[in-house]
């Protein structure tokens, strides 16, 4: 037909697999409600975006008291650096210890492997049902599981993150393959899960992880985090102290700025099978020199 304007399209990207595209509205908070089968649209939500919200995992108290906890370990594993390595400029150089890891500017994974902080995990997350069951649905019998203490902290400066996965696929497991319902049927279990808990209120000023939901089931997405971006796929975990941000340990996700001028400090759970091993975050080398004993 003359003056038929062709038809155009644009071209985003080409992956190995399908991109998870975000529904608009897609809604990832999940509460436990009395009245309705709370536990069975947290684990569907889980499984199929690999991310879950929750509202007030803690109370003021309970943060108080952690937030005393996190801030005594940060002090101290400050000063250790500054003593046996004096050489290192916090907030610029990468590093990684046993205990605490850098690998951006600005941002820090410290372990938490103090007696009381373990106790308070054990005390106040442990043992509620809207953690017990699900963590029960998704990986599998508690009595069988470990779990990791950290905390992860972005000092103001905190620039942005790389799009990464804290873990990978195992070797040998299923993903999701191309068929529509992949994730139900072939997608290989889940083998951590990490939950986040921030000690603040996460704001677009303080900074927040940004995750893309969905790429927990396609091993050839990393690398492809950006793809994210210009889909509109990405979710903002801005949320309130003591919430919950539970997610897929092979979920892309990345560390947005901290244009504040507060530390941005939230606590890290990884409740794994007990026969993974995390080795991939830390080093494998003390800060204090020639100290082995270090779990």
């Amino acid at each position: 037909m003359e003056n038929e304007i062709p038809p155009r399209c644009e071209i985003w990207a080409s992956a190995p697999c399908p991109l998870p595209l975000m529904p608009e509205g897609l809604s990832l908070l999940v509460e436990k409600n009395e009245e309705s089968n709370w536990l069975k649209t947290a684990t569907a939500t889980f499984q199929e975006w690999g991310l879950l919200m929750q509202s007030s995992m803690l109370n003021a108290d309970e943060i108080a008291e952690l937030r005393c906890l996190v801030d005594k370990a940060i002090t101290e594993t400050h000063q250790m650096i500054s003593n046996f390595r004096p050489n290192i400029k916090l907030g610029q150089d990468v590093f990684s210890f046993k205990e605490i890891a850098s690998r951006s500017q600005e941002r820090f994974d410290l372990r938490l492997l103090e007696t009381d902080a373990i106790r308070f995990v054990e005390r106040h997350v442990m043992k509620r049902l809207d953690v017990a069951a699900p963590l029960e649905e998704v990986l599998g019998s508690v009595e069988g599981l470990d779990f990791d203490l950290s905390v992860v902290y972005s000092r103001p400066g905190a620039e942005y993150q790389g799009w990464h996965a804290d873990g990978q696929h195992i070797s040998g497991a299923m993903d999701a393959g191309w068929s529509r319902n992949g994730w139900k049927f072939d997608l290989a279990s889940a083998y951590a899960v990490c939950l986040f808990i921030p000690l603040i209120d996460l704001n677009e000023e303080v900074g927040y992880t940004q995750f893309w939901p969905g790429t927990h089931r396609y091993r050839g997405l990393v690398g492809f985090g950006k793809v994210g971006e210009i889909a509109g796929s990405t979710y903002n975990g801005i949320c309130n102290a003591g919430d919950a941000i539970w997610y897929d340990y092979r979920c892309l996700h990345r560390g947005m700025p901290n244009f504040s001028t507060v530390l941005r400090p939230v606590v890290q759970i990884i409740f794994k099978k007990s026969w993974y091993m995390e080795k991939r975050n830390y080093g494998t080398e003390s800060v204090v020199p020639g100290n082995s004993g270090f779990a």
